[in-house]
């Protein structure tokens, strides 16, 4: 999308922000075009921007953890002040959910919420490296990934898929085509749900606390429910 705005606009680049601070990261017009295209920029001074782990501790480059940041475009606080002591790190930093990694370059590359992270047996990995994966095969229009509860595995991923018309996909043609891609076994959907549509909020966003309920449910209320396959099952 980047490389496309550019050639019909001018040079053309992205930020990286939020309600709570709407600039924290974002690339200039000297960065190399790769890096316009496929990062989040690098932390944008004054503001100071840190990947953590789950103690608060800063990671290195290659490190995925919570993008946090503080600075004079961050927000006060919430209206609700007993919201603001879980918004806030002791030192002033503002827990943004997201998930996200530092290259050895220093550019910020979001990989997602750390609600949408599964854990499958212990390993933890992002819904989202399978959402963009899933995102270039040809039949699919749109993909959401999810944990589904499992008594063994604790959870494992399933992928809600709206197809393209005529388009048709199984499951074992959804683990074929990322099992061609560098993507662990063990991060493989081991569920795909196909949708006529995904549950959306008013501003388009696809709500995953609906599609996490629909999994659990086993997707007994799912709306515009077309087919479902599980790895194992006769279905």
């Amino acid at each position: 999308m980047i490389l496309e705005a550019s050639e019909r606009i001018g040079p053309t680049t992205r930020l990286y922000g939020a309600t709570e601070g709407p600039s924290a990261s974002g690339c200039n017009l000297e960065d190399p075009v790769w890096a316009r295209a496929e990062t989040d920029g690098r932390p944008l001074p004054p503001t100071d921007l840190r990947v953590v782990d789950e103690l608060d501790q800063p990671l290195g480059a290659g490190g995925l953890g919570e993008v946090q940041w503080r600075g004079p475009e961050t927000f006060l606080g919430y209206l609700d002040a007993e919201l603001n002591a879980a918004a806030f790190t002791a030192d002033g930093f503002f827990r943004t959910g997201d998930l996200g990694r530092f290259d050895d370059a220093g550019y910020l590359h979001i990989e997602g919420r750390i609600k949408d992270i599964i854990n499958r047996s212990g390993e933890k990995f992002s819904a989202y490296e399978i959402e963009q994966l899933l995102g270039e095969h040809g039949a699919v229009r749109e993909v959401a990934v999810v944990a589904v509860p499992d008594p063994v595995t604790i959870e494992r991923a399933c992928a809600y898929v709206v197809l393209d018309p005529g388009g048709t996909l199984t499951l074992g043609e959804l683990t074929g085509f990322l099992r061609q891609t560098s993507l662990a076994a063990q991060k493989l959907p081991e569920r795909l749900v196909v949708v006529k549509s995904l549950p959306r909020t008013p501003s388009g966003k696809v709500r995953k606390n609906v599609l996490r309920q629909w999994a659990a449910d086993g997707d007994g209320a799912t709306v515009g429910f077309v087919r479902r396959e599980d790895r194992g099952s006769s279905l």
